[in-house]
């Protein structure tokens, strides 16, 4: 499999309209260079209907137009490995109805871990170890041990935390209402982590409404988007 560009951007969208706003044909498409550190802040206005912006920077959805490039290549250009290896270099929070993060069948302690178990040269024990580190350093004194379905909605945004930020190396964080139902104080130490990891050449996609964002100024985003761009309206 061949190596990652680093010198090209973290992400590309060239001309990109998402497919369900194809029948809009008079929507442009929309294009963005995401550098390593750069933080991107998308806004969108309903809580019901989540952009596909998430999907389509990981692809799992395909543009109607133009593409989208993860670490100078394409994913329409890719194969199942190679997509299923660079998707561990993401780190995802999920919206509240933005798709199946959780398997029901596993504790939410085992789920935030289980990504990290196919990590080649790593050990359990290291998973176990780095996993309660990063939750310490979000302010948990330890992962919810029951199943999702019996977990508070606050607890499973800040476990989603942990989850995200655990993938070596981190290329890019993606973030979709990531302070749902956690109160402002506790999203501090959060923020920190991924100013930290953009610190460190990690870039960020954070989508969110414009009233549950806290700390905007704490992000210092590259670029804002107060409105979706014309090519990323539609939502699923």
């Amino acid at each position: 499999m061949a190596s990652p560009d680093i010198t090209a951007p973290t992400l590309q969208f060239e001309d990109v309209r998402s497919p369900s706003n194809q029948d809009q044909v008079d929507a442009g498409g929309f294009s963005l260079n995401l550098n390593p550190g750069d933080l991107a802040l998308f806004f969108f206005e309903s809580k019901y209907r989540i952009p596909e912006i998430a999907n389509l920077a990981t692809g799992m959805t395909q543009a109607s137009r133009g593409d989208i490039h993860f670490m100078g290549k394409s994913w329409s250009g890719r194969n199942p490995q190679e997509v299923l290896a660079s998707r561990r270099e993401i780190g995802r929070v999920f919206a509240p109805r933005g798709g199946a993060a959780w398997l029901q069948n596993l504790d939410v302690d085992e789920n935030v871990m289980l990504p990290q178990f196919f990590q080649p040269g790593v050990t359990k024990k290291e998973v176990q170890a780095q996993t309660m580190e990063m939750a310490r350093r979000l302010g948990m004194d330890h992962l919810p041990s029951g199943r999702p379905s019996r977990t508070s909605t606050a607890e499973l945004t800040r476990a989603q935390w942990v989850r995200a930020l655990l993938p070596r190396p981190l290329r890019l964080l993606v973030l979709e209402r990531p302070g749902y139902s956690v109160p402002p104080q506790q999203i501090e130490p959060f923020i920190e982590q991924v100013n930290l990891r953009r610190g460190e050449g990690t870039a960020v996609l954070w989508i969110d409404l414009p009233n549950e964002i806290n700390h905007r100024s704490s992000l210092l985003p590259t670029c804002e988007f107060e409105t979706l761009p014309e090519g990323l309206k539609g939502s699923f």
